[in-house]
């Protein structure tokens, strides 16, 4: 195992992929719930249209986030701002009520 400069540079690319594909898994299930919950809460759609909706919702999120990720020059700020979309669909989920 050698430990030179193209070893430590491979780190941020794994760790930004894992990001990518990991951390946008995450988010992409909390803000297609998230949607959901609000749709219906809000009876703007009804359970089965929010869940066809969500799934797009989903496609999109998670699409974007792997764009987003992979253009992002710093690892520390992708891996807050993923945590941070996740803490706020997060929030969504538990504060929205459904009657």
């Amino acid at each position: 195992f050698r430990s030179d400069a193209t070893t430590a540079s491979k780190w941020p690319i794994i760790s930004k992929a894992t990001a990518a594909f990991l951390g946008g898994y995450i988010v992409t299930y909390f803000a297609g719930a998230a949607f959901a919950k609000a749709m219906v809460a809000f009876k703007v759609l009804d359970k089965v249209d929010a869940g066809l909706a969500a799934g797009l919702v989903q496609l999109v999120t998670y699409t974007g986030i792997i764009i987003w990720a992979a253009a992002m020059t710093s690892v520390k700020k992708t891996w807050l701002s993923l945590a941070a979309l996740t803490a706020v669909c997060a929030a969504v989920i538990y504060f929205t009520r459904i009657p």
